[in-house]
């Protein structure tokens, strides 16, 4: 008997399905390994542009903590308008880093301690110092005007020095320009700078000797005294003669931007390429809490050019989108982080297809570790059991109701909310630092793993629904690991091409037909138990085929 056309056909389709999978799984380890090859060699040829230099900025700190607990806060260098931030690193041995940060200390990298008694940091920020200026946002948004308006320590407002000195000024509002210069002219002619003078604003006015810091305070005094919102910004002059000393200069919002000035130099609007500030707001780069930092000393030193795609152009085109070395250091973190995300499904994947295990979808173990990356283990702990116990005891609320699944899920989720706000209200009341704002990545991947736990449940019981988030919870620890290696995340960050052996390891996997651990004698409890089929029931009939409707 002769095949018929349809078998042929399927024939001919098996055929190429056969080879198409080969065809796949080689392009995509010839794109990865062309792709990063061509990458590695532009990098290695990579050159400064003529005028630009690389700079190695190190910051050791010595500190002491009185009790475990004790936070540093260091805060790292801006990008301006010539200098890129393109690496950092940092030492902490008996401190932990903490991504709980307060909404006022966003930028500063936290760092708590593990034991009381010294510490040591080590700390090390490279920089790219451009002889032509690129554009650049403003450091910071206006707000709050309040706050760049009112006296603190060092900058005394309301004393009676900038009421008698502002007399006679054109007001802020009319020529803010104008006051801004007329005011620092006054106070470069009337305060002599000496290296042991007064750190106080006040004291540099009344008296008219000061150090760097109280005269840039003098200056900052009188703005705020005007009107004019104003701040000291704390850094380093990287092509200055002594450029591991730090220095201090101010800034004033006026036409919608930060506006920078030295007092010290004579710089106003515009300074030198060589600028770095650290901290803007502050007259210290690190800062203890429940403890003290005794000694910071820099080492200041040029480096080899950083190795990126188009570090030779004085004018990056639209290639350098494909080159993440480029951008800043808390920008690559997060996206590490993302591009560590599908190794977490990976490896979920391949604990479903070999061992045969289920979870909840492929991405949530994944997310569920993202979301203890982002905050403390405390929080997350508090987080993932209150949402779960909610969402289980959930199912047998309001008896007697009939409720639908969808109505009873809204209200689990209204008792979430519920329950994370005074959650909240307590981890401000531990401590008052804690950024509230942590508990919502958690909460919106819990609340979706709810969701799947109630249609499961419905679907095939509390038994299995319960058995596969445990899965779903250990899967999460193995891919909480994976997010932790900070190396193959830069690493990927470098060479995101590397993803296509990702995916050409994902087709592989969902092709794989072989024999399950799950399967093997003694390892049945892997498996989820069998849903018990439906009694069949007394004059059951099969079901007729459909007609036309009328």
């Amino acid at each position: 008997m002769e095949p018929t056309i349809s078998g042929v056909a399927g024939d001919q389709k098996a055929t190429e399905s056969r080879w198409r999978l080969p065809l796949v799984i080689v392009a995509l380890v010839l794109f990865a390994a062309l792709a990063a090859g061509s990458r590695y060699s532009l990098r290695q040829k990579s050159a400064l542009p003529t005028g630009d230099s690389a700079w190695s900025v190190q910051l050791s700190v010595q500190a002491q903590a009185r009790d475990e607990g004790a936070v540093i806060r260091i805060a790292p260098p801006w990008d301006t308008r010539h200098i890129r931030v393109f690496s950092q690193a940092a030492s902490h041995p008996g401190m932990r880093r903490s991504r709980s940060r307060a909404p006022s200390a966003a930028r500063d990298i936290i760092l708590v301690s593990t034991r009381a008694g010294d510490l040591h940091l080590a700390l090390q920020f490279d920089l790219h110092l451009r002889a032509l200026e690129r554009p650049l946002p403003s450091p910071g948004a206006l707000v709050d005007r309040a706050e760049w308006l009112v006296s603190e320590p060092g900058i005394p407002v309301e004393a009676r020095e900038v009421a008698t000195l502002l007399n006679g000024l054109p007001p802020a509002g009319s020529e803010p320009a104008l006051l801004v210069r007329r005011l620092f002219e006054l106070v470069s002619e009337r305060i002599r700078i000496e290296p042991r003078g007064s750190d106080d604003g006040g004291t540099a006015l009344r008296t008219g000797r000061a150090s760097p810091l109280g005269a840039t305070r003098a200056l900052v005094t009188l703005l705020r005294g005007g009107h004019l919102p104003a701040r000291t910004v704390t850094g380093l002059n990287l092509l200055a003669p002594d450029n591991q000393r730090l220095r201090h200069w101010g800034e004033v919002y006026i036409g919608d931007t930060w506006q920078a000035f030295d007092v010290e130099a004579g710089h106003l609007y515009t300074l030198p390429a060589g600028y770095v500030p650290f901290r803007r707001g502050g007259p210290a780069v690190a800062i203890a809490e429940d403890g003290r930092i005794y000694s910071s000393q820099w080492r200041i030193r040029t480096a080899p050019p950083p190795a990126g795609l188009l570090a030779r152009a004085n004018e990056p085109g639209w290639m350098e989108v494909i080159d993440l070395t480029r951008l800043s250091p808390r920008t690559r973190e997060i996206l590490a982080l993302l591009l560590l995300l599908p190794l977490g499904a990976l490896w979920t994947e391949a604990l479903r297809q070999i061992v045969g295990i289920r979870t909840y979808g492929t991405f949530t173990p994944s997310l569920l570790a993202l979301a203890a990356v982002f905050v403390d283990w405390a929080t997350a702990a508090i987080v993932f059991g209150l949402v779960t116990v909610i969402g289980i005891a959930g199912r047998s609320m309001l008896p007697g109701l009939g409720l639908p699944r969808v109505p009873r899920l809204g209200i689990v989720f209204t008792l979430v909310a519920l329950a994370m706000a005074l959650v909240v209200s307590l981890l401000m009341r531990l401590d008052p630092s804690a950024d509230g704002a942590v508990v919502l990545l958690p909460i919106v991947i819990l609340t979706n793993t709810v969701d799947r736990f109630y249609a499961v449940a419905d679907e095939s019981g509390v038994r299995i629904a319960l058995m596969r988030l445990a899965w779903t919870v250990t899967v999460a620890l193995g891919a909480l690991w994976i997010l932790l290696q900070t190396h193959w995340g830069e690493w990927l960050t470098a060479y995101p091409e590397m993803h296509a052996l990702t995916v050409a390891a994902m087709i592989l996997l969902g092709k794989y037909r072989g024999q399950r651990l799950a399967e093997r004698p003694g390892l049945g409890w892997l498996l989820e138990p069998r849903k018990p089929a439906m009694p069949a029931q007394a004059g059951d009939q099969p079901p007729a085929q459909a007609g036309p409707s009328t």
